[in-house]
């Protein structure tokens, strides 16, 4: 059982590794000229230019990456109870 916890909290760690690299490269592009936000509303952006020359909207970026974020820290804090858990078990055999 203790193995089990310990490769949950491994999987867990790399998880959120990876979403957080994700957050930390993700751009969304902006809107094409004439397109309506899909909730309707009015929409305005900011758009900014990367150091490649790619354009992104950057309110709906950090969105985005907010988003992302939160879900990487949700899999560390599963990493880290688990971890725990893995310790408060005993030895098997």
């Amino acid at each position: 059982m203790k193995n089990i916890f310990t490769w949950i909290s491994i999987g867990a760690g790399f998880a959120a590794a990876a979403l957080w690299w994700w957050a930390s490269i993700l751009k969304v592009p902006p809107l094409p000229a004439g397109k309506v936000a899909a909730d309707g509303g009015d929409y305005a952006a900011i758009i900014e230019t990367d150091p490649t020359g790619r354009e992104y909207d950057l309110l709906a970026t950090v969105r985005k990456q907010s988003k992302v974020n939160a879900l990487g820290a949700g899999f560390a804090s599963a990493a880290a109870a688990c971890q725990a858990l893995a310790q408060m078990l005993p030895d098997a055999g």
